[in-house]
């Protein structure tokens, strides 16, 4: 779970059971909707570049997307600020994606509390 340190956990095992430990290997397996099951290896991507990656916009599926169009696509693309206040963007989130009609990646936003929304990363046209 988030937040746990399995390196600690097991220290404070062994002293529950008083005695003395430590990890000899840890391997994370899944980090969020990755997996390692699903990983390329650094052979596979020289042999080919494209093997096995995502595009950013892939990558970042399960954030929520809000479809900016228009002059506000191009607003987007600048990075302007303004446009912000102006998008109906999630209460719930605390990170989006801004994206263009085709589904290009545009932005990515992050709430700032007390401050509002921010952007995080602009994309530039493809």
């Amino acid at each position: 779970s988030k937040g746990t340190y399995v390196r600690v956990l097991a220290e404070e095992i062994a002293r529950a059971l008083g005695t003395v430990g430590h990890l000899a290997v840890l391997r994370r397996t899944r980090f969020g909707r990755f997996a390692l099951a699903a990983a390329a290896t650094l052979a596979a991507v020289e042999a080919d570049p494209g093997a096995g990656l995502l595009s950013p916009n892939d990558a970042l599926a399960d954030l929520p997307a809000v479809v900016v169009a228009g002059d506000d696509l191009r607003r987007a693309r600048q990075g302007f600020a303004p446009l912000l206040a102006r998008l109906a963007l999630p209460g719930g989130a605390d990170t989006v994606r801004l994206v263009a009609a085709d589904g290009d990646l545009v932005a990515v936003l992050t709430r700032v509390p007390g401050e509002g929304w921010r952007y995080a990363r602009v994309f530039g046209a493809p």
